[in-house]
């Protein structure tokens, strides 16, 4: 069906959607003023001049005079498609042979150089726009246009020739030798014509899918070098990202502060523990100040350390040959926060230990320290990595314990996906450790940001995954986890408190070690108190060194003994006590 549009340009278009084609009128006043190298235009307004999804014919130019380096005496035509694939052109002007061009989706084709009719009649710009495989069957069409044609001027031979040699039959009736002569050489011409005419048009034939042949390979050695080139700038991008961390990590990051608790047998039998503090933090452990606890707990070598580099930017001591001893703190005085990083549950123990028994001191010791920064800290960071049943104990340990104080205190668990660098690979583990683990819902900021539904008016449990950096995981989800991870704790609803961390060590010490350790019974200033008076007789105090960087965490007993005992299983239940002396 055809359709005129005065579309913005000149002209005037007439479109015949059945045969993808466009015909582009211009009378002598449109073309009035122009000259070498100038065009004039046509171009779609509200819609295109074709409406297939695939291509779409959006604009015309026409340089009446030449240009885009064709020679003098000849017209231009460019056109302009739209759409999701290439597309092959007829391009004519007025009555002259129609001209093939490959058309990319929004680029501009090839110019077409045409005859250059008269400026003062009116010019006729036809296209016809045909995918590869209507392309084809136009090219199958005109070949058989161009053999009727070869027929028909082959079959007007033959009748010439038969004329002439009719004329000659009724001139030459005397000269039959003659006649006969020229019929034979009248045929040898005939075939001669023939088979030059039938070589020239092979010849044609094999230049046109030659050049087809050549831009289809020129297509797809673009598309190739085009991904190519993309993924080695992606690449050298993270080359770069990571020589520039390389830098940046070039020297160490030391803790602020050191509280040298390991063991729970040790602290008792000397009575005192050292709280080291490095000489050029800006840390104050007496005075009051108010900010916020952040506590890093999880497995032995787990990645808590590597979670503070990478969540603070700094280069503490991480990986299989470092070990985080006691409880190493962290001052970050921009986000007015402190950070304590513990070595970690099920640390390996040493079985020379002469004392007492090594595994049961050291699981008292992780016990305490655990119960202890749970009590102080407003957000708590349990780390993971392949989630297994008893880390899921020790994250529902935890949150049982702010229920039971009513304390609204958030607990955050970060998955450990360093391994991890795909994509997919990252979404479908944390699908399986944690969303069909869990009751909730997933975040609308992305995925791998996890809020499981803990029941009514109790505080709530985040999951955050963090992949391997550099990678196309670690580029897709780190950098807007680790954004989410420093919000909640900085935006949270815990707005911190206003307290000094060696009097609320030694506080919370305090409130504890009657659950870890009792004096003997047998001793006659405590057996004749009450068993509640004997809990009450151990307590701890902190007291400054001379040295401006250390301190010491001291037990105090309130009678005179000799001897202290351990309840090996805590005050999770009843068992042996192991006996120290003084």
């Amino acid at each position: 069906m055809a359709s005129s549009y005065s579309c913005g340009g000149r002209g005037t278009v007439t479109m015949d959607e059945e045969r993808k084609q466009a015909t582009w009128q211009l009378t002598a006043e449109d073309l009035q003023g122009a000259s070498s190298g100038r065009y004039v235009h046509v171009e779609a307004d509200a819609s295109s001049f074709f409406g297939s999804a695939n291509m779409q014919l959006t604009h015309l130019l026409l340089y009446p005079r030449g240009g885009c380096g064709g020679p003098d005496g000849q017209a231009t035509v460019q056109c302009r498609l739209i759409g999701d694939q290439a597309a092959f052109v007829w391009v004519r002007l007025g009555s002259t042979n129609q001209v093939p061009l490959l058309a990319h989706p929004g680029r501009w084709t090839d110019p077409a150089h045409l005859p250059q009719p008269s400026l003062s009649s009116t010019w006729t710009v036809t296209v016809r726009v045909f995918s590869n495989a209507e392309f084809h069957l136009e090219f199958q069409h005109q070949m058989q246009e161009l053999t009727v044609a070869r027929d028909q001027e082959l079959a007007a031979a033959r009748a010439a020739r038969r004329e002439t040699a009719q004329l000659r039959a009724l001139m030459d009736t005397a000269a039959d030798v003659a006649d006969g002569t020229a019929q034979r050489l009248a045929a040898a011409a005939g075939k001669i014509q023939a088979s030059f005419r039938k070589s020239v048009f092979r010849r044609r034939v094999k230049a046109a899918l030659g050049a087809m042949a050549r831009q289809q390979r020129h297509v797809k050695l673009t598309a190739a070098a085009s991904c190519v080139q993309a993924l080695w700038r992606a690449r050298q991008l993270r080359r770069e990202r990571r020589r520039q961390e390389d830098v940046r990590w070039a020297s160490a990051t030391h803790y602020d502060a050191i509280l040298a608790f390991d063991s729970l047998s040790e602290f008792l039998s000397t009575r005192e523990v050292c709280f080291l503090k490095n000489v050029e933090s800006k840390l104050d452990v007496v005075q009051q100040g108010n900010f916020r606890i952040v506590a890093v707990v999880g497995l032995f070598d787990k990645g808590k350390t590597w979670l503070l580099n990478k969540l603070f930017g700094v280069n503490l001591p991480s990986g299989k040959l470092h070990t985080t001893k006691g409880l190493s703190f962290l001052w970050v005085e921009d986000r007015r926060m402190l950070i304590i990083d513990s070595a970690g549950v099920q640390s390996p123990v040493s079985y020379r230990a002469q004392a007492v028994d090594a595994i049961w001191d050291a699981r008292n010791t992780e016990t305490l320290v655990l119960e202890m920064i749970s009590r102080i800290a407003h957000h708590m960071i349990f780390v993971v990595s392949d989630t297994t049943w008893f880390e899921q104990q020790k994250v529902a340990e935890l949150h049982q314990k702010y229920v039971q104080r009513r304390q609204h205190r958030e607990l955050i668990v970060v998955h450990n996906l360093s391994t991890t660098s795909q994509v997919e690979v990252a979404r479908a583990l944390f699908e399986r450790q944690v969303t069909r683990c869990y009751d909730g819902v997933p975040s609308h900021l992305g995925d791998l940001i996890f809020t499981a539904d803990a029941g009514e008016g109790t505080p709530p449990v985040h999951h955050i995954g963090l992949c391997q950096e550099y990678s196309a995981a670690g580029d897709r989800f780190n950098g807007k986890n680790r954004e989410y991870l420093l919000q909640s704790l900085e935006h949270g609803s815990i707005l911190g408190s206003h307290l000094a961390l060696a009097e609320t060590f030694s506080a919370e010490l305090s409130k504890l070690m009657p659950k870890f350790a009792s004096i003997e019974a047998g001793v006659p200033e405590v057996a004749a108190n009450t068993t509640g008076a004997a809990t009450q007789a151990i307590s701890v105090k902190f007291c400054t060194r001379a040295e401006a960087t250390e301190g010491v965490i001291l037990t105090e007993l309130a009678m005179t003994t000799t001897q202290l005992k351990i309840m090996t299983r805590s005050y999770f239940g009843t068992g042996e006590c192991l006996t120290l002396q003084k």
